[in-house]
């Protein structure tokens, strides 16, 4: 199960050497020849150091706090916020949990061997599969169809999982 998990971390490691800086961090210490050419690298050619100016005037015009984002004019949009509030719900699923262990929950109701690492492996793909089904229908359903849906199964999931811990 260890190199299930070395792979993919060593993979975004060396790729990550690869990515530029942001142009905007380069124009905040002075770096603008780098800023340029990092946005003529993404395809952004016209009008570059307009772009550069229009960086330096976001950069001298307010220095961001954190209370900014709670700020109705400068905060995060509503959007944002349902995002993160989405990443929290779905870290308090557990799902994490149950994968982490699954080897050993597999293997204490009676499964055997390799299916004890195979049955995690095809819940993960099985995951990866819905939600590529997922993001190809979300604009023919709805995202509000889907959430409820996903909230729905979630309930039918967890609520037994958690009946099953009480004493």
């Amino acid at each position: 199960m260890f190199i299930t998990e070395v792979v993919p971390a060593i993979l975004y490691g060396f790729f990550v050497l690869f990515l530029p800086e942001s142009p905007r961090y380069l124009v905040q210490i002075g770096k603008y020849e780098e800023a340029e050419t990092v946005l003529r690298s993404v395809g952004t050619t016209k009008e570059l150091k307009l772009m550069i100016e229009d960086i330096k005037a976001s950069l001298s015009d307010h220095k961001p706090r954190f209370s900014d984002l709670l700020d109705s004019k400068r905060g995060l949009k509503p959007v944002v916020w349902v995002a993160l509030a989405f990443a929290f719900l779905i870290q308090m699923t557990g799902i994490n949990n149950v994968l982490l262990y699954a080897t050993d929950l597999w293997t204490t109701v009676g499964f055997e061997g390799d299916l004890t690492v195979f049955i995690p492996v095809l819940t993960s793909i099985i995951g990866i599969i819905m939600t590529l089904i997922g993001m190809s229908v979300i604009d023919k359903v709805g995202r509000r169809p889907l959430l409820l849906w996903g909230a729905v199964g979630m309930f039918r999931v967890i609520y037994p999982k958690n009946l099953g811990q009480r004493k």
